[in-house]
């Protein structure tokens, strides 16, 4: 089971080809989410141990790349998100999925309307 993220457009087509969870663009992410966002703010809010491979690194990697595909992007699935979408046509998160982005709150078991919510350019 991996945490293989799949950004997709508006029309639910694929933008790129699958990125392992372990990929090193992961740890530039991690390495620079505090230029984003205090780690004290992100750990109040999800309770979740910071480690280089949490969704939330691989986004700050493409917004401090500035990569045109965060911005295309109308959404980011896990891999098992991914199928789930292509059998239901529902764009959903499972809850244990969700865990491992470092965005969803502890406190009300939601995301923001956007996973990348709070993720500001420095």
């Amino acid at each position: 089971m991996g945490r293989r993220l799949r950004p997709a457009g508006s029309q639910g087509a694929l933008l790129s080809n699958p990125v392992h969870y372990r990929d090193s663009s992961s740890e530039d992410g991690f390495a620079r989410l505090s230029d984003y966002v205090p780690r004290r703010e992100i750990f109040e809010r999800t309770g979740i141990q910071f480690m280089p491979t949490n969704g939330i690194n691989r986004m700050v990697s493409l917004i401090a790349s500035g990569s045109a595909l965060f911005e295309a992007a109308d959404t980011m699935l896990t891999i098992a998100d991914l199928f789930n979408y292509w059998l239901s046509g529902s764009k959903t998160c499972e809850f244990t999925m969700a865990t491992t982005w470092q965005a969803l709150q502890s406190t009300h078991r939601h995301m923001g309307r956007r996973a990348g919510e709070g993720v500001r350019h420095p």
